[in-house]
């Protein structure tokens, strides 16, 4: 039984690890990444900011946010409508 569950988390972590992998090896992840590695941006900031389209931009940010690479921080404008920014977690 214990040998079954170590191959499981084993398998677990092998595909954990493919994912980001991938993630990585993505030019626009890792202009995500690098965009936010010092301060938190919004979507918009980086669609202009990476030059990426602004649906391409959410569905990176969601993978990496997803997978731990990412941290949501929510804002409110000065205008009321909430904000919310995305934070390198992992200094990458």
């Amino acid at each position: 039984m214990i040998i079954v569950q170590a191959q499981e988390e084993s398998i677990k972590i092998d595909a954990e690890k493919s994912i980001i992998m991938n993630i990585l090896s993505d030019k626009y992840s890792r202009l995500i990444l690098a965009a936010t590695s010092k301060l938190p941006r919004s979507a918009s900031e980086l669609s202009s900011e990476c030059r990426i389209p602004m649906s391409t931009t959410y569905r990176k940010v969601q993978k990496l946010y997803n997978c731990k690479l990412l941290m949501m921080i929510g804002r409110i404008s000065d205008d009321g409508k909430k904000i919310m920014l995305y934070k390198n977690r992992k200094g990458f």
